[in-house]
């Protein structure tokens, strides 16, 4: 009961979009036509890669990804009219992902293309290649030191710690503090979890369910008509 409860408060803290910043929030709870939603609602990222992705992008997991031009300045226009902060857009008609030179195979310690290391929908594939494809995502700084000097990789590296090497010789690294994103990415990891931990307690409830009627049948027990099912184990 307890897992029940909690699985309900954090789909409600969810659904009302609670962590995403003051404009983001806006344009998805006006739900605005052409708007598919923020980069970090678009995507599912295996926990290995989520500190890598998350300091690599940062508050760009927030941008908007909206069908068309048009959309973002409709959108725009909304935040200015009320007073709703700021928001950036990625318009699929718009947008031109960069070709990145990569010829730095998948090996140890070296783990690919941010893009190929997560999943999303088809239909998104365009801005998702804007905002990932140019990151690489490898185990350590060794190794990330090491493709930079090949210079088989023209983009931003990140390790798997969420430490950072830039194009340019650029690096940033240290203690990784909780961002806004992150905790999004929590949250959602915890429904997650909850939800497939409810799943497994409901079947469990079923069977043991089923088994009790089965006995009592086989025992040629009646079963009253208005049997009471708060006498069964419960297990949630």
């Amino acid at each position: 009961r307890n897992k029940t409860l909690k699985f309900d408060n954090l789909k409600k803290i969810d659904e009302s979009n609670e962590g995403f910043f003051k404009g983001v929030k806006l344009i998805i709870n006006e739900k605005v036509n052409g708007v598919y939603g923020p980069v970090l609602s678009l995507i599912e990222i295996p926990e290995k890669f989520m500190t890598a992705i998350e300091s690599a992008l940062g508050n760009s997991l927030q941008d908007i990804v909206v069908d068309s031009g048009e959309t973002a300045k409709k959108c725009m226009t909304l935040l200015r009219e009320k007073n709703g902060g700021r928001a950036s857009f990625i318009p699929l008609d718009l947008i031109k992902p960069q070709s990145i030179l990569f010829n730095v195979r998948q090996s140890d310690g070296i783990y690919g293309i941010a893009s190929n290391l997560i999943k999303y929908d088809l239909n998104i594939k365009k801005a998702i290649d804007f905002v990932f494809d140019g990151i690489l995502v490898v185990e350590n700084m060794n190794k990330a030191l090491e493709v930079q000097k090949n210079g088989s990789f023209r983009g931003r590296i990140v390790t798997l710690e969420g430490d950072i090497l830039a194009t340019n010789g650029r690096m940033t690294g240290g203690e990784q503090a909780k961002s806004a994103s992150n905790l999004i990415f929590e949250r959602k990891k915890e429904i997650k979890k909850l939800e497939d931990e409810i799943k497994e307690l409901n079947i469990s409830y079923e069977s043991k369910s089923k088994i009790y009627f089965e006995k009592n049948t086989n025992n040629n027990e009646k079963v009253k008509i208005g049997f009471n099912e708060s006498n069964l184990p419960f297990y949630l």
